[in-house]
């Protein structure tokens, strides 16, 4: 079984009978570990408490409507929508790939692709300050591989955290338009978790050509956010 050291991160690599392979982090004493902790935190200064992916839109009219369809909701998302998308355009950047274009032209929404833009210039702005790095601004799971690959972070525990920051802002912020408990929400996040790293190693080894999926009631309630007459959130 191999080992390989990066940035202070021991790094475990098994490769089982279909290829698979596996990258598990074993040094919990790792600047890098707690930097990228950092950079997907809510505390991180991107805004991102201002976006809820289309949830206020599919709650307002009745897409989701209790803790069940939410989770759900949140699991196809995660498996086959935009998060997936995100995940696989965050490898191909971290690979130094340019996708940077493709990135905007994937999302399917007005509202996505601001909120993209958006916390994406907020991520490289603010991280450029922190640490000796230069990003290129970009729709931000793209910029957020560029930070990785920059850093020397490890690309799977990256995903992890990424997809993982991304569920609980999404659960937080429909706490705010419609009746959940923080105990529930909490529930939901870790009920993904199993799912949350079986999506970050298959990103891990993806090529662009993996990109696709099905989620169209997610994209519809993106695309009809902006038309709703009460709003919360700004996507």
């Amino acid at each position: 079984m191999p080992t390989i050291m990066t940035t202070g991160i021991t790094i475990t690599t098994i490769i089982t009978a279909t290829t698979m392979i596996t990258v598990i982090p074993t040094d919990l004493h790792s600047p890098a570990l707690l930097q990228m902790a950092q950079v997907v935190s809510p505390a991180f200064p991107v805004g991102s408490f201002s976006y809820s992916g289309g949830i206020e839109a599919a709650v307002a009219r009745r897409m989701i409507r209790g803790p069940e369809e939410l989770q759900g909701w949140l699991g196809t998302v995660l498996e086959t929508g935009g998060l997936w998308t995100d995940a696989v355009l965050m490898a191909a950047a971290y690979r130094d790939e340019n996708v940077a274009d493709l990135a905007l032209a994937l999302i399917p929404a007005a509202p996505r692709r601001q909120e993209a833009l958006e916390t994406g210039q907020a991520l490289v702005r603010h991280a450029c300050q922190l640490w000796p790095v230069t990003v290129a601004e970009a729709a931000y799971p793209v910029a957020l591989g560029q930070l990785g690959k920059a850093m020397d972070w490890p690309l799977v525990p990256l995903l992890q955290l990424h997809l993982q920051a991304q569920l609980s802002n999404m659960v937080i912020n429909a706490t705010r338009v419609m009746a959940l408990g923080q105990a529930r929400t909490q529930g939901m996040i870790s009920d993904l978790s199993e799912q949350v790293l079986e999506v970050a190693s298959k990103a891990a080894t993806s090529t662009v050509d993996d990109l696709g999926g099905f989620a169209p009631l997610a994209d519809v309630a993106a695309q009809s956010h902006e038309t709703l007459g009460t709003r919360i959130f700004r996507s």
